[in-house]
């Protein structure tokens, strides 16, 4: 039987990327060319958002502000911050 997982894993930051089913070998070579022309809005495919105002992350992804929204974990009392 597994241990439950302790109090510092749960507190670990997890950083990764979902790339759907492309393949990100060939997907981000693509994506450089029409980057570097201007034409992709690379400002609006992603927006970093305070857990706590998920409420506004979901807006902005319904009215096309942003694509994607990236939610971070508010501060926690007792974090070592």
């Amino acid at each position: 039987m597994l241990a439950p997982p302790s109090a510092s894993v749960l507190l670990a930051t997890i950083k990764g990327t979902i790339e759907g089913d492309s393949d990100p070998d060939s997907f981000i070579l693509e994506l450089i060319p029409h980057y570097q022309a201007g034409p992709l809005p690379s400002a609006r495919l992603n927006k970093a958002c305070l857990l706590r105002r998920i409420k506004d992350a979901i807006k902005d992804q319904h009215s096309s502000r942003c694509i994607t929204a990236a939610l971070i974990a508010d501060h926690v009392e007792g974090d070592a911050a």
